[in-house]
Order: structure tokens, then sequence, then C-alpha cells
């Protein structure tokens, strides 16, 4: 489990650590402080975690195995308060964030290439910030908003690499 937290001097910090019957376990702490960064549990079992700051594309990965953070690949634009979820295939989707450049971008995290690559352009430019995106039966991901317009909410189709317009 990565939980990110601010410290009583208001330094941020994220750490790994494991829940058991007895509580919280050993932590290890990040490289980089993260604030609304998102983390996901890849298929090898390894976490990776990024964004989280508004000037930073830094990444890192979580070994298990040897209980160590190392540097990952940079995402392509700065992501804070972005949305993701590991899609059927293995890769990681991540959307949108607060940040200007990255309203309306999407990328894809390959842990077999260590490698992120651009998604089609999202249909429209907005904050996609505290949303979400949930992995649908179908291998699609639903994308929902909740910041500046709470109604949107967008399909996008890893396989064709793109995003439907919705049904009318």
């Amino acid at each position: 489990m990565v939980v990110s937290y601010t410290d009583d001097d208001g330094t941020a910090e994220s750490v790994v650590g494991q829940v058991s019957s007895e509580g919280w376990g050993d932590s290890h702490t990040m490289s980089s402080e993260r604030f609304y960064s998102f983390s996901v549990v890849l298929n090898d079992g390894r976490v990776l975690s990024g964004g989280g700051s508004l000037t930073s594309r830094s990444t890192e990965i979580y070994d298990p195995a040897t209980e160590t953070w190392s540097a990952g690949p940079d995402t392509q634009i700065e992501r804070y308060m972005s949305n993701g979820t590991l899609l059927q295939d293995g890769r990681f989707l991540v959307v949108g964030g607060a940040v200007t450049a990255s309203k309306s971008t999407a990328e894809i995290f390959d842990p077999t290439t260590n490698s992120w690559s651009a998604t089609a352009a999202m249909p429209v430019s907005v904050a996609f910030a505290l949303g979400g995106a949930n992995l649908l039966p179908d291998g699609r991901v639903l994308v929902t908003n909740m910041a500046l317009d709470y109604s949107r909410s967008y399909i996008y189709d890893p396989v064709a690499d793109s995003w439907p317009p919705p049904p009318t």
C-alpha cells in the first residue's frame, strides 16, 4: 500500500507499508515528495507511483522483492491530481490532472518497455482532477470528472486508441 501524507512540519511524504493483523509493517520512503499522486500495482507485483507535483514528471517504481524504490521513466507531462487504471493487457493508463498541459491528455505506461506513450487526444480540455478512471469488463475505460463539470464522462478504447463519441 502506498500512503502519501504531510508531516507536522509540512513536508509531503510517500511511503510503502504492509498491513498485517498486528498493524503496519516496515515502510520504505520514496525519494520524491508526492501529493495527489497516482499509484498502481503492476501485474508483476511492482508499484508504479508518479505525479503529485505541479512541476515534475518523475515516477518511481517499488520492487517488493528487494523492498526498494528506484527511478522510473518520466511521464510526458506533469501529472497532479490525475486519474489512472491498470488495463487488461498490463499497461497503465493515466488521464488528465490539474496542470494546464495535462487537462486534455492521457498517456500509457508499458512495463515491458518501461516507457510512456501518448494516447489519442481526449475529446475535451477540462481538468479531470480527482475523478475516476475505471476499467470496464470489455477492456474500455470509463473516465469521470469531479472538477469543473461534474456531469462529464468519457470512454477510452485502448485497443483502438480512441475516445469514441457518446451515443446520441
